[in-house]
């Protein structure tokens, strides 16, 4: 059995490059932006779920960049930075803004398995935004954003690592 295409997880921090990117294609953010980050702590009002970061510099930095969330893996920022942009309450896409972060991920070809030639590939599995029966909900965006709540083959991630490497070309 080859776990690295038949076993689809949830991809945690590694997910965040395609969050960040997300931002970064939709020109809602550069690199160089500011955020507070709460000293790596927030809470997310729906239902109130507190998001902490483990990073060593938790704690200690207030505001940092778009760059510097990326470098230290801030849960925090990466979901502010994704709930301020793509979240109900954003002006910007009239509460549209889930589905249109959904629509970007698809757009890297997230949703779609790589293809290789190796028996057993899962297909990844991403929710619909505002789906109930993919059990939506006021926190999965900010989830989500941090590589929860959708999952993944180690080789679907890669592949997409690979594609950022090289300029943007699946290979």
């Amino acid at each position: 059995y080859n776990h690295a295409v038949g076993s689809s997880v949830e991809p945690g921090s590694t997910f965040k490059l395609a969050s960040i990117m997300a931002l970064l294609e939709d020109d809602y953010v550069d690199l160089d932006d500011s955020i507070d980050i709460e000293n790596g702590k927030t809470v997310f009002s729906d239902e109130e779920i507190q998001m902490e970061d483990s990073s060593p510099y938790s704690g200690k930095i207030d505001s940092t960049s778009v760059r510097r969330i990326f470098e230290i893996s801030s849960n925090v920022g990466t979901a502010k930075l994704i709930e301020k942009y793509y979240g109900t309450r954003n002006k910007i896409n009239q509460n549209k803004g889930a589905e249109k972060f959904i629509e970007r991920l698809k757009g890297f070809n997230l949703h779609l398995p790589t293809g290789i030639e190796i028996h057993g590939e899962v297909n990844p599995y991403i929710k619909e935004a505002y789906n109930r029966e993919d059990q939506w909900s006021g926190i999965t965006l900010p989830w989500m954003a941090t590589g929860y709540e959708l999952r993944m083959t180690p080789l679907q991630i890669l592949a997409f690592y690979n594609a950022v490497a090289n300029n943007g070309k699946m290979m």
